[in-house]
């Protein structure tokens, strides 16, 4: 692979290109413009293409990605006059490209003999991140002669930036999709699959009724309950679809939803004593108020489903700049690293505990268990004011 200078002539030997380089550069900028996430990528390529062919006049283009993980390249889009990417494989030599991703845009371009054509490649870089290879084809030998090169070289630059960018967009909007679904996951475990949970227990429980017909009328309360409890379910999952809060904070402010989860649950399982300790909880962030909810609801479901618990104990404190949450029974107790270790063997195990340490770090928060069997639960979360003030 040859390299030429970029000697600079008078621009008055050139006015009548000034204005085809203009427009190049200007479309090249609108395109950038325009590009989004849900643009097309192979229609990203041709416009690329375009632009820069339109510099030189070139009789055809070629874009070539790197894929640096196969440390090779490969055919992305063409226009005008067919190349050999086989030939023109051959004759890129990655060290030089790589030498080349080093200097600043416009201070090399190179020639390439492929095919029997003469071929100007132009490497696609950003901050030192080789992204691809431009070949254009020209029959104009004084191209690399003229102020074309460096304005040639330059909006390469820049389709290097549209693409790093589209890619880092593309990325971003994964990872976005990524966190959705888990929370999704979270807020339908939290939700509906523990009412969904509780009505199977009511339903196993009137079966039993059911038997032996001594407690028709229990049974009838039992029925009507779980009734109810379906249709909730179904209320709450046509809402969580229009709505990202759970819909107990959407009916009511924070401190009475709080309140109201408590006295269900002190309702559902009248064995267990509840104490509550709350500081003023006054305009909190909405998203604050929905992590601080669904974690102290995965807590009190746990406790239902595996604690044994007589007493729960609440304590929430507001300080500068934290939101404490602390709840702590008398229950069976259990050996936290031994949980784990069975979660990661069985993953319908301790789905709970996984789900509320999740919740409470994705938000940057803090979260602690600490139990032994025979010896109680205590589930702790420190939630950061910033981060959601912030948001």
């Amino acid at each position: 692979m040859a390299t030429s200078e970029l000697p600079r002539q008078s621009i008055d030997q050139q006015q009548h290109i000034l204005p085809e380089l203009f427009y190049s550069l200007s479309a090249l900028y609108e395109i950038g413009l325009a590009t989004t996430v849900g643009s097309d990528l192979r229609e990203l390529y041709q416009h690329i293409l375009t632009c820069l062919r339109r510099v030189i006049m070139a009789e055809g283009a070629c874009l070539l990605l790197y894929q640096p993980e196969q440390q090779r390249f490969v055919p992305a889009a063409t226009q005008g006059a067919k190349m050999s990417y086989s030939a023109l494989l051959a004759e890129l030599n990655y060290d030089d490209l790589m030498s080349q991703v080093q200097h600043g845009p416009g201070e090399t371009l190179s020639t390439v003999q492929a095919g029997g054509r003469s071929l100007i490649a132009v490497t696609l870089s950003y901050h030192g991140v080789l992204l691809g290879i431009v070949a254009l084809s020209s029959t104009d030998e004084t191209v690399l002669l003229d102020e074309r090169t460096p304005l040639l070289a330059t909006m390469c630059h820049i389709a290097a930036l549209l693409l790093t960018n589209y890619n880092q967009r593309t990325a971003e909007l994964k990872t976005v999709v990524d966190q959705e679904r888990t929370r999704i996951a979270h807020d339908l475990h939290d939700g509906i699959a523990q009412h969904l949970a509780l009505a199977l227990l009511k339903l196993e429980y009137i079966q039993r009724l059911l038997v032996e017909p001594t407690q028709p009328e229990q049974a009838l309360t039992e029925v009507e309950y779980s009734y109810a409890l379906l249709r909730h379910c179904l209320d709450e999952l046509r809402h969580g679809i229009a709505s990202l809060l759970p819909p107990e904070l959407e009916r009511q402010d924070f401190v009475h939803a709080w309140q109201t989860l408590l006295d269900d649950y002190q309702a559902n399982h009248p064995d267990i004593t509840l104490t509550n300790k709350m500081d003023d909880l006054a305009h909190l962030p909405d998203a604050l108020e929905s992590s601080a909810y669904r974690f102290l609801q995965e807590t009190l479901n746990n406790i239902h489903k595996h604690a044994q618990a007589t007493q729960v104990h609440i304590h929430v404190r507001r300080l500068a700049h934290l939101m404490f949450i602390e709840v702590s029974d008398n229950g069976v107790g259990f050996c936290p690293a031994q949980a784990m270790r069975e979660h990661q063997e069985d993953s319908t195990m301790h789905m709970g505990l996984r789900t509320m340490r999740e919740r409470v770090q994705a938000v940057g928060g803090i979260w602690k268990l600490h139990s032994r069997p025979g010896e109680g639960t205590i589930v702790q979360a420190w939630f950061p004011m910033a981060h959601f003030f912030s948001q």
